[in-house]
């Protein structure tokens, strides 16, 4: 339980880095998303767009 609780606190403040090349930034995001997913917890497709697109850098 502790763990999934980890994995979604690591999603829901999720932000790309400064300078951070986008590559880079989207294999972060998918470290928790695949702990979710051994977890059996995961979210649709709309909803990964929607938070990585709210983690970019504003320029």
């Amino acid at each position: 339980m502790a763990i999934l609780l980890c994995l979604l606190l690591s999603l829901s403040i999720f932000l790309m880095k400064k300078d951070e090349d986008i590559e880079i930034m989207y294999s972060r995001f998918q470290t928790p998303v695949s702990g979710l997913q051994v977890l059996k917890k995961s979210y649709a497709a709309p909803e990964h767009v929607k938070r990585i697109l709210r983690s970019l850098q504003m320029t």
